[in-house]
């Protein structure tokens, strides 16, 4: 008699949690995400051909961590609103963060934001933050590994040594270009539950 209540217990839990999901991600805002080709695809690891993008960077100093949410801060005023025009831009996904050389630890971040695809050189606004530098990245191939949950220190270590692994030991992979500082790329609000949050670590390749 205690199996089949197990079992209907688990079940409604698993219902319950299904429907929870579905309605988490249906309510996560859609933000539109810079254009790319899959070459290569294995579980949560891609090859990614990336079309061109316009970005707007800023170097901030600390830990990651401290310094990517400094940078946010700085970027996120640009997008609405600071800068000349006064013009808004839309949210973009992902926030990119790297260390400003390729020395580590590193105590310099950039952080990027990709601005909208209709954005060129020529129509961008011009930022009143002198920190803050538009930069226009050609096509360019990267190496992504995907996973979810709290991208914390531990976490984008873990991943980084994952990624920069696959691409040294399996067979066939393209080559990292160096010098190659590995992007970590978030695609959620900090607000999002755990869960519910995507992440990559990404690094450049040969085309």
């Amino acid at each position: 008699m205690k199996l089949p209540r197990i079992l209907l217990t688990l079940l409604l839990a698993f219902g319950i949690l299904t429907g929870i999901t579905a309605v988490v991600q249906a309510k996560k805002p859609k933000y539109p995400q810079p254009a790319y080709t899959v070459i290569k695809r294995s579980n949560n690891f891609e090859i990614r051909t990336y079309a061109p993008m316009i970005v707007a960077e800023v170097t901030t100093l600390g830990k990651n961590l401290t310094a990517s949410n400094e940078g946010f801060k700085i970027l996120y005023h640009y997008i609405t609103g600071a800068n000349r025009s006064h013009t808004k831009l839309a949210m973009t996904t992902p926030v990119m963060q790297f260390p400003f050389t390729n020395r580590e630890p590193s105590d310099q971040w950039v952080t990027q934001f990709v601005l909208p695809k209709e954005t060129t050189l020529k129509n961008v606004p011009t930022p009143t933050d002198a920190r803050i530098r538009i930069v226009s990245i050609p096509q360019k191939t990267w190496a992504v590994h995907t996973f979810s949950g709290n991208a914390n220190q531990g976490t984008i270590a873990k991943h980084r040594k994952e990624l920069l692994n696959t691409l040294q030991t399996t067979k066939g992979m393209p080559q990292i270009l160096a010098p190659f500082p590995v992007v970590t790329a978030f695609y959620d609000n900090p607000l999002t539950l755990p869960p519910f949050k995507h992440n990559a670590v990404m690094v450049e390749v040969q085309p």
